[in-house]
């Protein structure tokens, strides 16, 4: 799936979530997915 990259803060993405049963059943659905970037990593020390 496509993306947003930030130069220097991260990416965004879209992902999915599958459905969850039990007694509080959730059903799939498209969540936000971010992953920093190398060098925010490096300056927040992450």
């Amino acid at each position: 799936m496509g993306g947003v990259a930030i130069v220097g803060f991260g990416t965004f993405a879209f992902g999915v979530r599958a459905e969850r049963k039990g007694r509080n059943t959730i059903s799939a659905k498209k969540v936000v997915k971010y992953k920093p970037d190398k060098a925010l990593k490096e300056e927040i020390g992450y």
